[in-house]
């Protein structure tokens, strides 16, 4: 027995005349497009994005005030003496200077804390150091709570009197601040008839 089929070129449709015709080819379709999930961001409104507005804080209503107080309420208010605040505040600034933040380290190390009441007052020298403490201020509050034992303290930051000090450019200048701090040298400059302006 023997199975024969006959053998064709291609199993391609061809014409009348004998050619061979390729098949229709696929139109190409277009790659499916990816959906996009758009997610609400605070502070934005149908119109139009605002960065001013999406920058300022929150504006706390009457029941998260309320309910932040409650919070609070439920917590201990120890009392603690300024050098139990003193001990706690020098294990924060070990603790910042371990995680590698000696900036923030030498600014607080640099003064001592002074409490009034439930509200503890630091001094600081300039603008950094005043920014070390916007960010760190949450982690800082929330140390000294949980170490001093009372929720009911608050935080302030004070630029110091004074800690805008002028630079001495001129020769003259430069003598009367060395002067300030050492007074013998305007005997020196007398006693030897010194003139500093070169």
């Amino acid at each position: 027995m023997k199975l024969s089929a006959p053998i064709s070129k291609a199993n391609t449709p061809s014409t009348s005349s004998g050619q061979n015709v390729s098949p229709p080819m696929e139109k190409d379709t277009p790659a499916p497009r990816k959906v996009v999930k758009k997610i609400p961001i605070k502070g934005l409104k149908t119109k139009g994005f605002s960065v001013k507005s999406a920058l300022q804080p929150e504006k706390k209503t009457d029941e998260s005030i309320e309910e932040e107080n409650q919070i609070i309420g439920n917590r201990p208010e120890k009392e603690f003496t300024e050098a139990d605040l003193h001990g706690v505040w020098n294990a924060y600034s070990e603790q910042q200077r371990e995680l590698g933040n000696i900036s923030f380290y030498e600014t607080l190390k640099g003064r001592k804390p002074k409490r009034s009441g439930k509200v503890i007052t630091f001094e600081i020298d300039n603008k950094v150091q005043q920014n070390y403490f916007q960010e760190n201020k949450s982690d800082l509050m929330d140390f000294l709570r949980a170490r001093l034992q009372n929720y009911s303290l608050s935080f302030s930051v004070v630029m110091s009197k004074g800690s805008e000090t002028q630079t001495a450019y001129s020769p003259t200048e430069k003598f009367q601040k060395l002067a300030e701090k050492n007074p013998d040298l305007i005997k020196l400059k007398q006693r030897f008839n010194l003139d500093l302006d070169f």
